[in-house]
C-alpha cells in the first residue's frame, strides 16, 4: 500500500486530530504524551525516514517515481535535521523571556532560555532597583536589544546608563563594564565631581576674560555678546540643556566647558 510523504511544515500545519489521523492510517502509536503534536509528527517523520532506507537498501529494483519519492523524502529529513535545533532554541529564547515578563522563576539553564529570561527582567522594569541613589531621578528613555538606557542630568551634566550584556556602561566612564545598576551610579557621580572641579578651574581662569565680553542685547533666554577686543559677537543660551550648545564659541561646542561668554553673561 503506497502512502502520501508529508513535509515537516505540512504536518505543522495540520490539527492535531489530523496528524493523529495520519499516523493511524501509518500504524504508528508513539510513546509519550498523546496531547502533544510535536509527538505525533515526529514520529511520522521518523517512520517516513526508515522507509526510505527500506527502499534504497532493500529493493533495487524500483522505478523512477519511487527514486524521486525516497530522494525527496531524504532531502526533507535533511533540511530537518538543519532547521530543528534552531526553532529549538528560539523557542527557548522565546519562552525565556515570557517568564521573565511573567514573574515566574527561571525555569532552565539552558543558554538561550537565560539569556530571553536575563531580556525579560530587563524590559519588566522600568528601571533597576537601587539601595541608595534615589535622589538621583533617572528617567526611561530608550531601549536596546541588551536593555534600557537612562537618562539624568545632574548640575546641568547629562548622565546616560544603558543596559548592555552582563551589566551596565555610561557615557560619563567610558567603556567600563560595571554589573550593579547602584554602582554604576555611584561611579557616574565621581564622574560628575571630577567634571565639575575641571569646569571650576577653567572658570577661574576665563573670568578675568570674561571682562572683555560685552552683553549687548537680551531676548528671552538668549543673550547676545559681543568681544571687545577682536568684535566678534556670539549668541548665548544660559539655561540650554546641553552644556555644548550653551554657546555658539568653539570653546563651548567643541568642550562643553563654561566659556568666558557665559561667565559674562552671569555676571550681567
Amino acid at each position: 500500500m503506497t502512502h502520501s510523504i508529508y513535509t515537516l511544515q505540512q504536518l505543522q500545519e495540520l490539527k492535531l486530530a489530523e496528524v493523529k489521523a495520519i499516523a493511524n492510517q501509518l500504524g504508528i502509536a508513539p510513546e509519550g504524551d498523546k496531547r502533544n503534536k510535536d509527538i505525533w509528527v515526529n514520529a511520522i517523520i521518523k517512520h517516513q525516514k526508515s522507509q526510505v532506507k527500506k527502499l534504497s537498501g532493500g529493493i533495487r529494483q524500483i522505478d523512477e517515481q519511487d527514486v524521486a519519492q525516497a530522494e525527496f523524502v531524504a532531502h526533507i529529513e535533511e533540511q530537518a535535521d538543519v532547521i530543528a535545533p534552531d526553532l529549538q532554541r528560539m523557542e527557548n529564547n522565546h519562552q525565556g523571556y515570557q517568564d521573565a515578563i511573567n514573574g515566574l522563576k527561571m525555569q532552565s539553564n539552558d543558554p538561550c532560555y537565560r539569556s530571553g529570561y536575563d531580556r525579560g527582567l530587563r524590559d519588566a522594569s522600568p528601571m533597576p532597583k537601587q539601595s541608595d541613589s534615589e535622589a538621583i531621578a533617572f528617567e526611561k528613555i530608550g531601549q536596546t536589544i541588551r536593555g534600557g538606557v537612562w537618562e539624568s542630568v545632574v548640575d546641568g551634566i547629562q548622565i546616560l546608563i544603558i543596559g548592555v550584556s552582563g551589566g551596565y556602561k555610561s557615557n560619563l566612564t567610558g567603556v567600563r563594564l560595571i554589573e550593579d545598576f547602584g554602582s554604576m551610579i555611584k561611579e557616574t557621580l565621581v564622574a560628575v565631581a571630577k567634571i565639575q572641579e575641571k569646569q571650576k578651574l577653567e572658570s577661574a581662569v576665563r573670568s578675568p576674560r570674561a571682562q572683555a565680553i560685552t552683553v549687548l542685547e537680551q531676548q528671552g533666554d538668549e543673550f547676545v555678546v559681543e568681544n571687545s577686543t577682536n568684535q566678534n559677537r556670539y549668541i548665548v543660551r544660559p539655561k540650554h540643556q546641553d552644556p555644548n550648545w550653551r554657546c555658539e564659541c568653539a570653546d563651548c561646542r567643541h568642550r562643553g566647558t563654561k566659556c568666558k561668554h557665559q561667565i559674562a553673561v552671569e555676571n550681567f
